[in-house]
């Protein structure tokens, strides 16, 4: 392995992956228990999220949006 000086380091994405791999489970449990932890001190609420992803074709291109009229 080279080393490079500080500043210049590039990280390694395949490195960065199987250390993601090894720790999913245990970061899954450490995130609910900290969600927990959070609920017991009255941080946060827990319940059910609803996401809508609902597509919605636009009628407006970027040359349009950006006029200097419709800025005004």
């Amino acid at each position: 392995m080279r080393l490079l000086p500080i500043g210049h380091q590039q990280p390694n994405p395949s490195r960065i992956s199987e250390f993601r791999r090894r720790i999913l489970d245990a970061q899954s449990d450490l995130f609910v228990q900290i969600l927990l932890l959070c609920q017991k001190a009255g941080m946060v609420s827990l319940g059910h999220v609803a996401l809508d992803d609902t597509k919605v074709q636009a009628n407006d291109s970027k040359r349009k949006a950006m006029s200097h009229e419709r800025l005004l």
